[in-house]
């Protein structure tokens, strides 16, 4: 999954007004994707039967 480069010099100066309004630092970012368990990853079966999702 390659994700596109973020603007830093845009989401620096987001976050410097978000400081002067008093909210609490960003500590992600968010960006819209279509991935969901059934597009993406493998399920595994364990040994006890209990399924994962590896990304």
């Amino acid at each position: 999954m390659i994700l596109p480069t973020l603007n830093m010099e845009q989401i620096r100066y987001e976050d410097s007004l978000d400081a002067l309004d008093g909210v609490p630092p960003r500590f992600g970012y968010r960006h819209p994707v279509n991935y969901n368990m059934t597009n993406s990853g493998t399920w595994t079966t364990l040994s006890n039967g209990d399924k994962i999702l590896c990304l």
